[in-house]
């Protein structure tokens, strides 16, 4: 009985051992395509004046998902005034 525990006792060590070196955290991974640069910064009130002068009833709608907007007429009351000022 002494004899089968040992034998168990040695095979789970065996396996124990030999999986612990299968571990794919210690291998760095095979370098691949590297991600997108992030896109350039879009100064806002500059997007929305072009948006603004090429409204038409059959444009297509300007995709904004990935846009990075810079907001640098946050302090100016006057950034769209020309675009709202009445006729």
């Amino acid at each position: 009985m002494k004899k089968i525990r040992l034998r168990v006792t040695l095979l789970l060590l065996t396996v124990g051992i030999a999986l612990s070196g299968c571990d794919s955290s210690s291998s760095p991974s095979p370098p691949g395509n590297p991600p997108p640069p992030p896109p350039a910064a879009v100064d806002f009130t500059a997007f929305v004046k072009d948006r603004f002068a090429a409204t038409a009833d059959d444009n297509d709608p300007e995709a904004v998902d990935e846009a990075d907007f810079e907001f640098n007429d946050q302090d100016n009351p006057d950034a769209f005034s020309d675009l709202l000022a009445n006729p």
